[in-house]
């Protein structure tokens, strides 16, 4: 897709230097524009007064008089060492020494080459290239900045200040598994960037991870019940299942007595409520052919839930994109157990345990971003940019429930009756899908970036990652813009 070019009005900046030297005072006298240092007779901005013949409202390259040692740290990645003072004659190598040797300094200069790091910015400074690295003089070289792993290759967070970003060339590398998303350059919190002659181009983000499938819930015994033995009955059974939750086998009764009930199932029935089929426990002393001497089998657990479908594509937080994931589906719950067996001239054997219910399907993550610039609640201004973004992530696909297990056979008897069945599991929830990746020259929220004469070529959007249950929970498509909103 070919690059379109976006034109509009700039936004007057949150101080406004006008390249003059006076104007009309109210009584006709001459007025200084801005305030002057007494000690150099440069004006003052931003607190730091400029050197003599300096003018702080011009770019660099064409006021060489601020491109000085008192106004500035200078930069070569060929020739300049960290170890250096930074001047114009005795240069750092990386603009990250740079930042910190400025010392109230305004400005950072930098000369052709190629960065291979992260540059953030905290305070209110201004990166310039467009400078030879033979004596800093103007050219029309850019210098690239290109970290060589995941991550911002320019941050701008919470600056109050005035921050210029001029004639510089950023690349971010595309997203990978643990930093899914490629975004070039983040702003956050700050009140007045503005970027000139700047390049940003961000590569592909990496496809969201698959939600796992539910597995078979286990239990921590056998499912079976306990069988009598002359006399002696069945005890009541308790199993724990990986799942979560408890079943109870009821246990057989003496001879000549009831068998107990089978327990209720907590996750279903969580008031303690008999519920239908509630595996009665055998009556005592009949014949185990007629009604009510076998222990009645448990119920069967209804199926899990699976989990609604996700509606975002993501959002911007302070720490940058967020995908949008799916959410997890809900585990099963395990079976009743069966009632216990009547006791005749024996006694009867016990219920079994309910089977367990699946696991849950879990979610797929959300597809990365591929953006040039992501702004946040930030004042920023692009003139006469290029913006470049790659294709987005395929968000993940969520992962099928997990499948549930048959309860366990009732305890036998040979002199009494024998225990109920014990019900059915329930079947894990599916997970959803991740929602599709985004791909945008500028993906902001709050105030909108002003773009002025810049051009912007964004790639394709991310697919929607299909739910473990399919068209029921599957995540949104992602999009593809210039320019994207998000909350």
């Amino acid at each position: 897709m070919g690059g379109r070019l976006l034109m509009g009005a700039m936004v007057i900046a949150s101080v406004s230097l006008v390249n003059c030297s006076s104007f009309d005072g109210a009584d006709g006298s001459p007025a200084t524009a801005l305030e002057q240092d007494a000690s150099t007779g440069g004006p003052i901005v931003e607190g730091v007064a400029a050197p003599a013949g300096c003018d702080p409202t011009v770019e660099p390259k064409n006021s060489p008089k601020c491109v000085v040692n008192d106004y500035g740290v200078f930069v070569d990645g060929t020739t300049g060492n960290d170890s250096n003072a930074g001047t114009r004659e005795s240069p750092v190598k990386t603009i990250g020494a740079a930042l910190g040797k400025l010392g109230g300094k305004p400005r950072v200069y930098v000369c052709e080459g190629t960065y291979a790091e992260h540059v953030k910015l905290s305070s209110a400074v201004s990166l310039y290239g467009g400078f030879s690295c033979t004596g800093f003089a103007a050219t029309e070289a850019k210098p690239k900045i290109a970290p060589a792993n995941a991550g911002y290759a320019l941050q701008i967070e919470k600056v109050a200040g005035a921050v210029v970003i001029a004639d510089l060339a950023f690349e971010s590398i595309a997203g990978t598994e643990a930093s899914p998303s490629s975004i070039t350059a983040f702003v956050s919190d700050s009140a007045n960037v503005t970027f000139k002659r700047v390049s940003l181009t961000a590569h592909d983000g990496a496809d969201g991870k698959p939600g796992a499938a539910g597995t078979k819930g286990t239990a921590d015994k056998s499912l079976d019940g306990e069988g009598a033995t002359g006399a002696t009955e069945g005890k009541t059974r308790t199993c724990t299942c990986s799942s979560g939750g408890t079943s109870v086998g009821g246990a057989g009764g003496p001879p000549g007595s009831d068998g107990q009930n089978g327990g209720l199932n907590i996750p279903e029935n969580p008031t303690g409520q008999p519920s239908p089929h509630n595996g009665h426990g055998g009556t005592g002393g009949a014949m185990c052919s007629y009604p009510g001497g076998i222990g009645l089998p448990g119920a069967d657990a209804a199926n899990a839930t699976n989990a609604s479908p996700t509606t975002s594509i993501g959002a911007l937080d302070e720490g940058g994109w967020l995908p949008g994931s799916g959410v997890d589906g809900a585990a099963g719950s395990p079976g009743q157990g069966g009632g216990g067996g009547g006791g005749r001239s024996g006694a009867g054997g016990s219920g079994a345990c309910g089977g367990c219910g699946g696991t849950a399907g879990k979610a797929g993550s959300g597809g990365g971003a591929s953006a040039a610039i992501g702004a946040r609640s930030s004042t920023v201004q692009l003139q006469d940019c290029s913006l470049v973004s790659g294709a987005a992530g395929n968000g993940g696909g969520g992962g099928a429930g997990g499948e549930a297990t048959i309860g366990g056979a009732g305890g036998g008897s040979l002199t009494g009756c024998g225990g109920g069945d014990g019900g059915k599991g329930g079947s894990g929830g599916a997970g959803g899908g991740g929602a599709g990746g985004v791909s945008a020259g500028v993906l902001y929220s709050g105030a909108k970036p002003t773009l002025q004469n810049t051009t912007i070529t964004p790639g394709t959007k991310g697919a929607k990652g299909v739910g473990g249950a399919a068209g029921v929970n599957d995540g949104p498509e992602g999009q593809s813009g210039d320019v994207i909103e998000v909350n």
